[in-house]
């Protein structure tokens, strides 16, 4: 039986990981249905009990990915209820206590798209402290490395969001001083090598914040590769002070700008589309030209060939989208990108791509 539950998580991780998220969350609650009967069968058994904790962890990965956030919370609290128990009755068992950091950093995530940014600093504390001890308890694991700097730029995300940058910097420095030596060491993978310099970026800009929000000429006096963080910033603490109209004139900026890029000119249209979105569910007066301008910019990106099942998936969970996630017009174009690609038939070599025969096509 636990071998069945374990083959229909390895077909939930693929098929999630190829864009069937509703196949995924199938797959996921079979598995779930097997692990709870061996968990209640045996309560004593720490392996079906941590099967258990995984498969809830599983399922509001996925949830999450749906868009269903409320469902996704609930299964990381039971993930959390499950990881906390293993933990308490081994506190010496490492994987148990990496478990119980993990589910934190789960429930931190959650409930900062949710928008309870004092819940997910609490969380994500709670995940520093048990990875800290974990990277104390041994400085040449680098899984347990790299999890401590995950902490660090957890915790720099959600004070930046908070609008406390001077905290935020300190915690993406703490970051920086953390893989530094674990790059050096030639110890980081592909995706992991470019977080350090994620982390330069985060670091200048929470540095330049005040100029930023003081002065949009000054973002665009930037590095072209700090522009889009500064203007994020801009356009999240200006509508934070009260200030729509300047939060609007910034989007519309950003949007002249992202035209005249020539690397990444779809990423920075969808950049500048979160920044419309964010606008209209702040401003009630002007929330449908708003979102019209964000859908304007999100369909220039998606005939740019933007949007791969990876970034299907993101805009789903992404929570500059999340005060007009339910709005019919949003919602429409969300079935657009899940809508498959219609196949066209080959064009044959006696016509033209009109359908009309070529005559210049000698008999």
């Amino acid at each position: 039986q636990r071998d069945l539950s374990s083959s229909y998580d390895r077909l939930g991780d693929v098929t999630l990981q190829i864009g069937n998220t509703q196949d995924a969350l199938d797959f996921y609650q079979k598995g779930l249905k097997i692990g709870q009967t061996l968990a209640d069968a045996d309560p004593k058994n720490t392996l079906a009990q941590r099967d258990l904790g995984v498969s809830y962890n599983k399922l509001g990965d996925v949830t999450l990915q749906l868009g269903n956030t409320q469902d996704a919370l609930a299964f990381y609290q039971k993930g959390l209820k499950a990881s906390q128990t293993l933990a308490d009755a081994d506190p010496k068992n490492t994987q148990a206590q990496r478990d119980l950091s993990i589910s934190y950093e789960k429930l931190g995530d959650v409930t900062l798209q949710l928008g309870n940014t004092q819940d997910a600093l609490d969380f994500y504390q709670k995940r520093q402290k048990i990875s800290q001890t974990l990277a104390d308890a041994d400085p040449k694991n680098t899984q347990a490395q790299t999890d401590l700097f995950i902490s660090f730029f957890k915790l720099g995300g959600v004070e930046k969001t908070r609008h406390d940058y001077a905290k935020a910097a300190e915690w993406f420095d703490k970051g920086c001083k953390q893989i530094e030596p674990i790059k050096k060491a030639g110890r980081l993978n592909a995706q992991q090598a470019t977080w350090p310099g994620m982390l330069e970026k985060e670091i200048a800009t929470c540095r330049n914040a005040d100029k930023g929000i003081a002065d949009i000429e000054f973002v665009f006096q930037q590095p072209a590769e700090q522009i889009p963080g500064l203007l994020t910033l801009r356009v999240n603490a200006l509508l934070h002070r009260k200030q729509p109209a300047d939060a609007v004139a910034t989007a519309e900026r950003w949007a002249t700008w992202a035209e005249k890029q020539k690397k990444d000119r779809d990423g920075e249209r969808y950049n500048a589309a979160c920044a419309f979105a964010l606008c209209a569910a702040a401003i009630e007066a002007d929330r449908d030209k708003l979102l019209d301008r964000s859908l304007v910019l999100l369909r220039l990106a998606k005939s740019g060939g933007y949007f791969d099942a990876e970034r299907i998936a993101h805009i789903k969970q992404d929570t500059d989208f999340n005060g007009i996630r339910q709005h019919p017009k949003f919602v429409a174009f969300i079935k657009e990108l899940e809508k498959p690609a219609e196949k066209k038939e080959p064009v044959r070599q006696w016509q033209r791509a009109t359908n009309k025969p070529d005559a210049s096509k000698k008999w």
